[in-house]
């Protein structure tokens, strides 16, 4: 069937793709997107897991891979202030901004590989939170990167993308109600 074999051209193609050395959790640091890589690919492989869709002899390798991500999501953490972010110039042993749509999807995606049954460190989790929560400001808008009060004028028409993200991600955590995810939407 053809959707079948768009499955498995995809699964495939993301298998593959991992096993590029840039997809690596270790690296220097800067502009750096394979974060998204480990994201996107594990919220894909676990929906794929939940549907029952993955291809019989490409299991164990999904298995492996889904490991991979969460492994690699929770080492390429920010240092002490938790999150995530593509450009950390600084490199990535250093203190760096996190990025408020980036570390929203990212925990986002942990949080279902939780659900799923994995092993999800909770400090990682918390500490993206808790950058999360200290990114809004009084309009409701979230700082688009900065840390330890550190702020820019943001305004709310210029963070609804990171509004959204940011606050269905703390509703889910239980640190943000509907109120907050109205506001966002409205905005």
């Amino acid at each position: 069937n053809s959707r079948q074999d768009a499955v498995r051209r995809a699964v495939s193609f993301i298998l593959e793709a991992s096993r590029d050395l840039l997809m690596s959790p270790d690296y220097e640091g800067g502009y750096d997107v394979r974060g998204w890589g480990y994201t996107y690919g594990l919220a894909f492989l676990l929906r794929l897991k939940a549907a029952q869709a993955v291809p019989a002899d490409l299991v164990e390798k999904v298995e492996d891979l889904i490991k991979f991500y969460i492994n690699a999501i929770q080492r390429t953490e920010i240092n002490k202030v938790g999150g995530w972010n593509y450009a950390r110039g600084h490199g990535k042993d250093a203190i760096s901004p996190p990025s408020r749509f980036m570390t929203g999807a990212t925990l986002q995606a942990l949080f279902e590989a939780k659900r799923a049954g994995y092993e999800v460190d909770a400090a990682v989790v918390a500490r993206a939170l808790d950058s999360l929560e200290q990114a809004r400001t009084s309009t409701g808008s979230f700082r688009y990167s900065g840390v330890d009060g550190q702020t820019r004028p943001e305004a709310v028409p210029g963070a609804v993308g990171r509004m959204m993200v940011s606050e269905t991600t703390l509703y889910l955590a239980g640190r943000s109600n509907l109120s907050n995810i109205r506001a966002a939407i409205d905005a």
